[in-house]
């Protein structure tokens, strides 16, 4: 018995299988960021985005109402799914404080989001 798959078909396969292998690893790591982000305003951790192909930094202030976390966006979701073509998924905040936050200062203790998540990825 023998089984054929063309280069094409065998690609086709194995991009797929890729961009569900992404989409898993972008939604774990969405959610571990957000939950990990400290809340005051709930602005730092609403800021978090998610787009294709390249960083998205826009940020939301809302002066002092108090924001829950935002869901993993269903639009990247149903753009795997269709097959669309995506080379990547980004996850990007552009709070210019988010550094602080990831790594400390003199003055603000460590977070550590993006690597405590990262470190649970297996």
């Amino acid at each position: 018995m023998a089984i054929s798959v063309s280069d094409k078909e065998f690609m086709d396969i194995m991009l797929d299988g890729a961009a569900e292998l992404m989409l898993e690893d972008a939604k774990f790591i969405y959610k571990g960021v957000t939950k990990r982000t400290p809340v005051r305003s709930g602005q730092t951790r609403f800021s978090w985005n998610v787009s294709v192909d390249k960083p998205n930094f826009a940020t939301l202030d809302t002066g002092t109402k108090i924001l829950k976390a935002k869901r993993f966006p269903g639009r990247i979701t149903s753009k795997v799914r269709k097959g669309e073509n995506i080379r990547s998924i980004h996850i990007a905040n552009g709070k210019g404080h988010i550094g602080y936050l990831e790594n400390g200062s003199d003055t603000v203790v460590a977070h550590h989001m993006v690597a405590a998540t990262l470190a649970g990825l297996s």
